[in-house]
């Protein structure tokens, strides 16, 4: 996705504000960028425990119904 002409999903990677789910993309591109905001500790990376998305909603199902 775009907005202008940055890569809307590729800068929230790059920036450590958003999680690559290798199950819905295959983009190295992605991963690569996830790879780097990891080493560098950026966003939800400078947790030293993030918990993925998916596994978030999965523990707290019921308490969102």
């Amino acid at each position: 996705m775009k907005c202008g002409n940055k890569a809307v999903n590729a800068e929230q990677v790059r920036r450590g504000l958003a999680w690559v789910d290798s199950r819905y993309t295959q983009d190295k591109a992605l991963t690569l960028l996830q790879a780097e905001a990891r080493k560098n500790r950026t966003g939800l990376w400078s947790n030293p425990a993030p918990v993925p998305p998916w596994q978030w909603r999965a523990n707290h199902a019921t308490a969102m119904r």
